[in-house]
């Protein structure tokens, strides 16, 4: 799973990430980046990725948005 932490930590606006073996959680700055750009970067590291949920919070809170993918190989 550090592949995939590693190649979402390149991708501009990923504030923050948590992997697992069956899900991503991953926060975003969403002017910056998009729950598309995010599925292909995890796809690019040869993982499958789908998106479950995205949720916002707070303006104020950093980071931004959390998108929950659920990772397959």
């Amino acid at each position: 799973m550090a592949i995939v932490k590693s190649s979402l930590s390149g991708l501009e606006g990923v504030t923050a990430s948590k992997i697992s073996l069956k899900e991503a959680f991953v926060w975003y700055n969403p002017q910056m980046t998009n729950p598309e750009q995010i599925v292909a970067e995890i796809t690019k590291s040869g993982y499958g990725a789908e998106v479950l949920e995205v949720k916002s919070v707070e303006s104020n809170s950093i980071p931004k948005n959390c998108l929950i993918l659920d990772l397959f190989c």
